[in-house]
């Protein structure tokens, strides 16, 4: 709990454990409360659970001055499965370390293997690997296939033969046909200004697909929004920036909800969010198609989320608003020939200046794609 890990140097000074195994939520909450002890006797911390961000590890060994060792393993394969060892733990901060001897840990992609820094699905072979689930023939069967635990997280190899691992495959969200994962946006969360926890989550919507939120603890009112939103777009890629940041008290909770070894519980969370914030109004979706405003909506809203702007004016032009630039004006291109089936020529390309001019090129291949013959 948090009073416990409150108390964590004073069990260290009193029992003078060399070794221990921690969380990064507790490493986070100890840098944020806990002040450095007086002996200095543990030799290192093993840290598993989540990905630890590399600048957290950094500031912890700093604070406290003992060293984390990262570790990465599920409870089927044994907790531990790679870890990052003292003769490596320089040179392999902020990855989850090496695979242990006993096992082997592979990057695949459907059935393929994929090659070093190719993102994939995680699994583990080896005799630290469970036979199944007991009395679950079902769930072992999907789980584990030839002797390959299908662990369910993402990550990739680094070229110093180190894993790091991205998220889990349930928590990425589709923004537009571009894939979001969560620790992308929640590792630069310790950044934002008075911003105590955050995790990301979405709503349906029924233009992009889903709407990014940001779920955060604070103790300052909502007034730092705005502040959040740039800091954020200083960082990331327009589309992987929350459209909204709702505080967690606003969902009826005074702490975030965790499960006993420190997670998130990120299901009850979304569910929690979706029954606050309800589904987009399907009724009304009907209506607006059926009176033909379908493309201008979905066009303009496109537009509003790639450039993160609230307002726009039809006869903007978009090439000379600061938060555009070619990529987007791609990416731009890329979710309406998606959404809509459509493929624009690269004259028509040019000339989407405007929003007006994307509506404009866009209803036209639209009603040619829709004319019967």
């Amino acid at each position: 709990s948090d009073m416990g890990f409150i108390n964590f140097w004073h069990y260290v000074d009193q029992f003078k454990p060399t070794w221990t195994l921690v969380m990064p939520a507790h490493v986070a909450l100890m840098l944020e409360r806990a002040e450095p002890p007086a002996h200095k006797g543990l030799k290192g911390i093993l840290c598993g659970g989540a990905p630890l961000p590399k600048d957290t590890q950094l500031a912890f060994e700093e604070k406290f001055s003992a060293p984390l060792y990262p570790n990465y393993g599920l409870t089927e394969s044994t907790s531990v499965a790679t870890c990052v060892r003292p003769d490596d733990h320089a040179r392999l901060s902020g990855t989850a370390g090496k695979p242990l001897a006993i096992n082997e840990v592979k990057i695949f992609h459907k059935e393929a293997e994929v090659p070093t820094g190719v993102v994939g699905e995680v699994r583990i072979r080896g005799n630290n690997v469970c036979p199944g689930y007991l009395n679950l023939p079902k769930l072992t069967a999907e789980k584990i296939r030839q002797g390959w635990l299908h662990t369910g997280d993402l990550g990739y190899f680094e070229d110093n033969g180190a894993l790091q691992l991205i998220d889990r495959v349930d928590n990425m969200i589709i923004v537009g046909g571009e894939n979001v994962y969560p620790t992308d946006v929640e590792r630069l969360v310790p950044e934002l200004d008075s911003m105590h926890e955050g995790i990301l989550l979405s709503l349906p919507d029924r233009i992009m697909g889903r709407e990014l939120v940001l779920v955060y603890r604070s103790s300052e009112s909502d007034s730092k929004t705005k502040d959040w939103r740039n800091q954020l777009l200083s960082k990331l890629t327009n589309f992987k920036v929350p459209r909204r940041f709702v505080n967690v008290s606003n969902l009826g909770f005074d702490e975030f909800p965790k499960a006993a070894n420190g997670k998130v519980r990120r299901t009850e969370m979304q569910r929690r969010l979706e029954e606050v914030f309800g589904f987009a109004d399907t009724a009304q979706t009907a209506r607006d198609d059926a009176e033909g405003d379908f493309v201008a909506d979905k066009t303009k809203s496109l537009v509003k989320e790639i450039m993160q702007i609230d307002q726009i004016r039809p006869d903007l032009g978009i090439e000379n608003t600061p938060s555009w630039d070619s990529l987007n004006h791609l990416q731009l291109v890329m979710s309406l020939e998606q959404i809509f089936g459509v493929t624009f020529s690269a004259t028509q390309i040019a000339e989407m200046t405007s929003l007006d001019a994307v509506i404009r090129e866009t209803t036209k291949l639209k009603n040619r794609d829709t004319t019967p013959n």
